[in-house]
Formats: structure tokens, C-alpha cells, sequence
């Protein structure tokens, strides 16, 4: 018994860890953000540096804010619901993890 309750809780924090990790994600519309590419990150993140690595690549103007360090940036992170990163908000489409297909779809119809 305590073995099932015990494989139940690790799959309950694994789930947890990937949702807000860059390897999953989902979407949902906010519409202060018409026409805008934003990045929410850390310089630390490896899913922040592709994403930024992707965008720029491809010249796909963006606006980052450093959530450990700006002020702004956090508090519209936390407004977002933010509990992974890198977190986007392209023309009002949040974006969480790092999902090339859906972020280039979006930004270059921004564009």
C-alpha cells in the first residue's frame, strides 16, 4: 500500500516539474499584448537560450524581461500565472515551454 501511495505522489511531482519545465505546455489569450513578442526567462535556462536562439534566428523582434531581476518583469510573469519558464506572450497568445512550431506560427504571423 504505502508503495502505490508513493508511485501515485511521484507521478503527481513529476507531472508538476515537466508542466512548468519547457517540455510541455499549453495556451490561452490576453489581449494586452496585440501585436507584442514577449519573453519572460532566466539567463540560467537552457529552454530560455533556445527559445531566444530561435527568435533570433528566424528575426523575430522580442521584448525579454529577466524575471529573477526586473521588477515589471516578475509581477506580469506571476499576472500570467508563471510557473515555468521560458514563458511568451506573442500577439496575445501565451505560450509556456519551449514549443518551436506553435512560437513561429504565431510570431510570424505577427509579423
Amino acid at each position: 500500500m504505502k508503495t502505490i501511495v508513493f508511485v501515485f505522489i511521484a507521478i503527481a511531482v513529476a507531472i508538476k516539474i515537466f508542466a512548468g519545465s519547457g517540455v510541455s505546455g499549453g495556451t490561452e489569450r490576453v489581449d494586452q499584448y496585440s501585436g507584442e513578442v514577449v519573453l519572460y526567462a532566466t539567463p540560467w535556462c537552457g529552454y530560455c537560450k533556445k527559445t531566444r536562439e530561435l527568435l533570433r534566428d528566424n528575426d523575430i523582434v522580442f521584448t525579454e524581461y529577466n524575471i529573477e531581476k526586473s521588477n515589471r518583469g516578475r509581477r506580469e510573469y506571476n499576472d500570467l500565472n508563471g510557473q515555468g519558464i521560458p514563458l511568451m506572450v506573442i500577439d496575445g497568445q501565451v505560450v509556456r515551454g519551449y514549443q518551436p512550431r506553435q512560437i513561429l506560427s504565431l510570431a510570424k504571423a505577427t509579423q
